[in-house]
């Protein structure tokens, strides 16, 4: 994600006691850097300079409040910070000994900040892009956490008139801003293309090697400005497009999807413009000026799964959604991001038409059931393909000594995969009188339990001498929630069992989140009493 900060500059230097507005902004700079510099190493101490950082951004707003940059950057870090720590299990001790940072606010309060931000820089008369960007950002986090707490029942769901609202205030941010940057880098490549052409004009041919350092300075000079790349094109559009997303995936019934999709439709276009621009002419495959940031690989694949998922979320019918993912040929079948996507954009259309193991159980028909089961199936298959190639490149990355960063993370997706698949093996155990779940019960739980133990163990792998702690953090939040759903299974459920084994705060941090999914309610969770 994109957070621009204050360029660095050679003549600040650490101001001591700041007193002016500029003192407190530049301080605020060197707070936030110094915050960066332990994010890996020490969390508590990364959030207490970010906070630092936070209080200083602040000061200088009170004392010149025209200055923008203190404005931009006060919200920015407090966007930063959620995104960073947001992981981090709220029972969590760093979560708790830093609860009361100014810093660390919930995405509620940065949203309402960012309102009160934006309309005091509107005053101004002057919005920079990059605040508009991060607005919108924050309304895209605000809509997922409203998905994640819809389950909660201390929690007001989101209605999907609301969802409408955000995206109607949002989406023609990111029009204009698809627009604007689309403009500014075409101005870019001419001019690059330009300089290039003098090269071969009129006297410049007889200057030798004057010319080309001048030339070289003129690019550099370009370069040295900010200037729109393809890689931030790029981040808006992608960020574009989960915005459509998220309407789709909180569509609450098939009624609301052509309504949907036709609302979405001009901002869809001007992303799939966008999207194409750039893979025909801004990827790696393509000959463009070394000034250029052209997009990977890997960019042009997520462009291609975002657009796919859309394809698929669109659908009314859940069995032609798989076949959109069945029949796909444009994304590369070593992606394991595709087969999660392809089991978490089935599992929103599961959502959407209130189709899951209580419902099915309670009011479901044999063919109903039969649905169920083939969904179920189809995502345990996506979701088995994609934990074979990350273990695929997690061996890879053990090969290079534990020297790499991407270990850790790789070991806490392998995890959360296995979980994923833990769940679904106890939903095909448990559907009543449905024969092929009846006839292989005793199978299907046992590869549940095992699959559990084999996330344990994964989850309790080293991750590298260079593993940063959030993702320490989060690889031992997958081993908890493992450990817990299996002692659930094995009916290890009393309070003397599950302090030995988990220890008391981290099982009753963790009982409200696995009572969320409603998946062991039968086999004694709603039973345990937190003393």
């Amino acid at each position: 994600m994109r957070f621009r900060r204050l360029p660095k500059k050679s003549e600040i230097k650490k101001v001591y006691l700041p007193s002016t507005a500029t003192e407190y902004l530049e301080q605020g700079s060197i707070d936030e850097e110094s915050g960066e510099r332990w994010l890996g190493s020490d969390v508590s101490k990364c959030l207490r300079f970010f906070n630092k950082a936070y209080s200083n951004y602040i000061q200088a707003i009170k004392l010149d409040p025209k200055l923008l940059d203190a404005h931009y950057n006060s919200v920015r870090l407090l966007l930063h910070t959620y995104q960073t720590f947001k992981r981090i299990p709220s029972g969590h001790d760093i979560a708790i000994e830093n609860a009361s940072l100014e810093v660390v606010q919930n995405i509620s309060d940065i949203r309402i900040a960012y309102e009160n931000s934006l309309e005091r820089v509107q005053q101004l008369g002057q919005v920079p892009n990059d605040l508009l960007y991060n607005y919108a950002i924050v309304y895209l986090e605000w809509l997922e956490s409203q998905q994640e707490e819809q389950d909660d029942e201390s929690s007001l769901s989101v209605s999907f008139e609301q969802v409408v609202e955000v995206y109607d205030r949002v989406q023609g941010i990111f029009q204009n801003l698809l627009n604007s940057q689309m403009e500014e880098l075409e101005r870019f490549v001419n001019d690059l293309q330009n300089i290039d052409t003098n090269n071969f004009s009129g006297g410049d041919i007889y200057i030798g090697n004057s010319s080309s350092s001048s030339d070289k300075t003129k690019q550099e000079e370009l370069t040295s400005e900010e200037v729109v790349q393809p890689t931030d094109l790029f981040e808006t559009v992608l960020s574009s497009y989960k915005l459509i997303q998220s309407v789709y995936e909180n569509a609450s019934s098939n009624d609301l999807i052509q309504t949907v999709s036709q609302s979405v439709a001009p901002l869809l276009q001007i992303n799939d413009n966008v999207a194409n621009e750039l893979i025909i002419k801004y990827s790696e495959s393509s000959h463009v000026n070394s000034m250029i940031s052209n997009i990977t690989l890997k960019d042009v694949n997520e462009l291609k799964l975002v657009k796919l998922n859309l394809l698929a979320l669109a659908e009314t019918n859940i069995f032609r959604s798989l076949d959109i993912w069945k029949n796909d040929n444009e994304i590369p079948e070593t992606l394991p991001e595709k087969f999660m996507v392809a089991s978490d954009s089935v599992q929103a259309l599961l959502d959407r038409n209130d189709i899951n193991l209580l419902t099915v159980n309670s009011q479901g028909t044999e063919s109903d059931k039969d649905t169920f089961w083939k969904i179920l199936t189809f995502q345990n298959n996506m979701l088995k393909r994609a934990q074979e190639l990350l273990n695929e490149q997690m061996q890879l990355q053990k090969k290079s000594n534990l020297q790499s960063e991407d270990l850790g993370s790789l070991i806490v997706q392998v995890s959360e995969v296995i979980i994923a698949r833990a769940d679904i093996e106890l939903q095909r155990s448990s559907i009543n009188n449905y024969s092929s779940s009846v006839n292989n019960h005793s199978v299907l739980m046992t590869n549940c339990k095992n699959l559990l133990k084999n996330a344990i163990n994964i989850a309790s792998l080293n991750g590298g001498l260079r593993e940063r702690m959030m993702v320490k953090i989060n690889r031992e939040q997958c081993k908890l929630e493992a450990v817990f759903r299996l002692c659930i299974l094995e009916n290890r459920t009393s309070i003397e069992e599950l302090d030995r084994v988990m220890t008391r705060n981290k099982w009753v941090n963790e009982l409200p989140n696995l009572k969320k999914s409603g998946l062991y309610d039968d086999f004694g969770l709603n039973k345990i009493i937190v003393p």
